[in-house]
């Protein structure tokens, strides 16, 4: 059901972009799809973003709650809730946009491992198929072996993604061990980036790479909306 909803159609994308750019490089028809998916995403991301920057703005009015009815959880539940209501906020959106996001995200990984295998089934008959297709990026490196900079530079992108989500989001003193623990968490992503992505090929390395820097673009976009409108 993947292969056939998620996976063939944006291969069939990725061949028809690489068959009608010109110079037909590989790197760059990588980049190209990468932006398209994640203005496909828009919606989801934005409703992601949104809810982790209103999540951010409400935290200290959560936190005076949650010490006021410490002793008494139903009426901290009813008070959350109530807060929430008041604020237009629904806590469980970016949840649910990000689980419907997860297909997505494994059908586009699944689209770049099948450059490695025979993939003539998958084809729709209409996609013009080059029968030498240069899998270099502007000729300097193949994006189907795994490359050290590409590695360590989407990690790095990580890191500037990281670092400009939990810049919005305020530090208070009374910051549970949950919330420390989901901060130290999201900086060790690019270790994890730098770890997993290393003997993956390097197309991965560059789609993660030019989606953070999308991911940094919007949420300052969101966020300079949300400030623009309160």
């Amino acid at each position: 059901m993947l292969e056939t909803l998620l996976v063939k159609p944006l291969f069939n994308t990725f061949l028809f972009l690489y068959a009608h750019i010109p110079g037909h490089d590989f790197g760059i028809v990588v980049i190209l799809f990468t932006l398209l998916v994640r203005v496909l995403l828009w919606p989801l991301f934005s409703k992601s973003i949104r809810s982790q920057l209103v999540m951010s703005k409400l935290q200290p009015e959560i936190e005076a709650v949650q010490k006021k009815y410490k002793d008494d959880k139903q009426t901290q539940v009813a008070e959350l809730m109530k807060l929430y209501k008041q604020n237009k906020f629904n806590p469980f959106s970016g949840v649910i946009s990000l689980f419907i996001q997860l297909p997505i995200l494994l059908a586009v990984y699944k689209v770049f491992q099948l450059f490695s295998v025979s993939f003539g089934h998958l084809v729709y008959p209409w996609i013009p198929v080059s029968p030498n297709m240069n899998h270099t990026f502007l000729g300097m490196f193949d994006l189907l072996q795994p490359f050290f900079l590409a590695t360590v530079c989407a990690s790095l992108l990580q890191f500037v993604q990281v670092f400009f989500s939990l810049k919005s989001i305020p530090q208070t003193k009374t910051q549970d061990a949950t919330v420390r623990a989901s901060r130290l968490t999201a900086y060790l992503s690019p270790v994890l980036t730098f770890v997993i992505f290393r003997s993956f090929p390097s197309v991965l390395s560059l789609y993660w790479s030019v989606s953070s820097i999308v991911s940094v673009a919007q949420q300052w976009y969101i966020q300079k909306q949300l400030k623009h409108n309160a």
